[in-house]
């Protein structure tokens, strides 16, 4: 889950609310990251744009990639 700091949309909170929940229900792959200073819109907003893109191009690699 990723969020912008500077989300004035409510979604900040709600995301919260969920990602507790899925924790405490043993969700085994949930991750939240808040990027200080984006906006609602991360991949319109510079900052979320790169942390989106970082995290995603991780995920392709995957942990027993060697390139």
């Amino acid at each position: 889950m990723l969020f912008g700091g500077n989300d004035t949309s409510g979604a900040l909170n709600q995301g919260l609310l969920y990602y507790e929940q899925l924790v405490a229900h043993g969700s085994p792959r949930i991750q939240m990251q808040v990027v200080e200073g984006a906006s609602h819109n991360l991949n319109g907003d510079p900052k979320g744009y790169e942390v989106t893109k970082k995290i995603l191009l991780a995920q392709l690699k995957g942990p027993n990639d060697i390139r």
